[in-house]
C-alpha cells in the first residue's frame, strides 16, 4: 500500500467510500478483492481518561462471516516480497456507533461472488454491497488484557495464577486465520 513498510502498516483500514478512486488501493479495487473470514472483531470504547473497555463483536449465533477486503503484494527495493492486505469500512450501524464512528464492512454470504469477481466494475461494487451492515451485531465486554504488549491473555489461558473474572468466560477460543492471495 506505500513504498515504506512502516507507512503501510497504517492501512490496515481502507474506507469503503473512497478506496476504488484513492492511489494506494485504486489497483486492489479493481482486481484484488477478497473476503477476510471472521467470527468477530473488537472496539474499544473509551471508559475513563486513560482506560477503554474492550468489546467482542459479531453475529447473534456466533456464525463465521467476512469482511471485504483488498490484497497487494509488493517487493521491496532488496526483492523482499510483501503480501498484506486491508480491510474495507463503512460508517458504523446504531447499535455500534457508541463504540466507534466507522465499522468493517460485513458482506451478505449472497454477495460474495459479486465482490470476488473481477469482471464485475469497481463502480458497481461501490454502492449497496459495500453499506451493508448485516443486521443486527450484537457486542459484549472482553477482558482489558486484550491487546496488552506483554504475554496476552490468551498466552496465559492455561495459568492457573490468573485471576478469576480477568478472562473471557467463553470457552470459544480466537480463530487466527492465515492470509493467502491468489490471482483474479
Amino acid at each position: 500500500w506505500a513504498k515504506d513498510v512502516k507507512i503501510g502498516a497504517s492501512l490496515i483500514n481502507a474506507r469503503s467510500e473512497t478506496a476504488a478512486t484513492k492511489p494506494a488501493f485504486r489497483s486492489a479495487f479493481k482486481r484484488r478483492r477478497c473476503l477476510i473470514p471472521a467470527d468477530g472483531f473488537y472496539e474499544w470504547k473509551k471508559t475513563g481518561e486513560k482506560t477503554k473497555q474492550p468489546y467482542l463483536i459479531g453475529l447473534k449465533k456466533g456464525e463465521p462471516f467476512a469482511f471485504a477486503g483488498l490484497w497487494e503484494i509488493w517487493k521491496s527495493p532488496e526483492g523482499n516480497l510483501l503480501e498484506s492486505c486491508t480491510i474495507l469500512t463503512t460508517d458504523a450501524n446504531s447499535l455500534l456507533r457508541d463504540l466507534h464512528d466507522r465499522m468493517p464492512v460485513i458482506l451478505k454470504h449472497s454477495d460474495h461472488d459479486a465482490w470476488l469477481d473481477p469482471e464485475i466494475p469497481s463502480e458497481e461494487l461501490s454502492g449497496p454491497i459495500l453499506r451493508n451492515k448485516c443486521g443486527r451485531l450484537p457486542s459484549r465486554p472482553w477482558s482489558t488484557t486484550l491487546g496488552m504488549r506483554s504475554r496476552s491473555a490468551w498466552c496465559r489461558l492455561g495459568d492457573s495464577k490468573v485471576p478469576e473474572g480477568t478472562l473471557p468466560t467463553t470457552s470459544r477460543q480466537p480463530v487466527v486465520a492465515t492470509f493467502t492471495p491468489r490471482a483474479v
